[in-house]
């Protein structure tokens, strides 16, 4: 869908991740390199989109709330635009040029494969599972009932998205958090868990308590449960050291183990085996 109105020269950073897939979508629209090298790229509200001076003019590419929030408005023609493109599932970016509404790009995700199956998989482990996103709510509800998702929180900022993992922690829950985005970063680390997708930004990457290699999304539900076999098995290590000590004590104090220090330090491996076991169990997927 094509809402162009203009000819429309957008600026971004372009070491960021979207500023790559935006160089990649202006340069197939046959548009030079040069229009990408900004002069000046201010600090824009978080969550709304960029802003940066190209050729002497501000150029901004947002959100239509966060560019209507500063005084424009967008022409019928497009307005209408806009809706039927939200209305399709689709997030919708507004491009402005000094006071001007150049035109809009309608975007649309691609699902990692496996996402509808790993969701599946997190629910079947007792999990509750949101969708939190910045996006339009018709387009993250789209998004959702793809994947089996039916909680959700559209138009999230950074700072809302903080207030979601603060709400359900404040309801006694504990709460993971995976993103990849610089909007989750917050959120990320405001979560009992944190996990970020490797392939994602560096400030999601350095916020998160872990970071998936891969971004495949089955990754997520093997990682959550490779962790619980892990403290599963250090729970059966401390039984079994516990057990050692308490028998082994007692008979010692009461003289019925009477052993020279060189044979019961020989001898105080003997509980070791059953924790040595526990190790390839846990890595083989046996929680023991």
């Amino acid at each position: 869908m094509n809402f162009a109105t203009g000819r429309a020269r957008v600026a971004f950073d372009s070491g960021s991740t979207s500023g790559a897939v935006l160089a990649d979508v202006v340069s197939g629209l046959g548009y030079p390199a040069s229009l990408l090298a900004p002069e000046s790229v201010p600090e824009p509200p978080a969550g709304g989109g960029v802003e940066a001076v190209v050729a002497g003019a501000a150029v901004a590419v947002g959100n239509p709330r966060w560019l209507g929030s500063t005084g424009l408005t967008l022409p019928a023609a497009l307005a209408g635009g806009v809706e039927d493109a939200e209305a399709a599932g689709c997030t919708v970016v507004v491009v402005r040029r000094s006071d001007q509404i150049l035109g809009a790009l309608a975007l649309t995700d691609t699902l990692r494969p496996g996402v509808a199956e790993s969701v599946a998989a997190l629910k079947r482990n007792g999990m509750r599972v949101l969708l939190v996103s910045g996006d339009n709510p018709r387009a993250v509800a789209a998004v959702a009932s793809v994947v089996g998702i039916d909680e959700t929180v559209a138009q999230a900022t950074p700072a809302d998205k903080v207030a979601v993992v603060a709400r359900l922690q404040n309801e006694g829950r504990v709460v993971a958090v995976v993103g990849d985005g610089v909007n989750d970063a917050p959120a990320l680390a405001a979560a009992d868990v944190g996990i970020a997708i490797g392939t994602g930004t560096d400030v999601a990457v350095e916020s998160a308590g872990m970071v998936l290699m891969r971004g495949d999304p089955a990754a997520v539900s093997a990682a959550l449960a490779l962790s619980r076999r892990t403290f599963r098995t250090i729970r059966q290590n401390l039984v079994w050291a516990f057990a050692y000590n308490l028998a082994a004590i007692p008979l010692a104090a009461t003289g019925v183990l009477r052993r020279e220090p060189w044979r019961t330090g020989r001898d105080r491996p003997a509980g070791s085996p059953r924790t040595g076991a526990c190790g390839p169990r846990t890595r083989h997927g046996r929680g023991g």
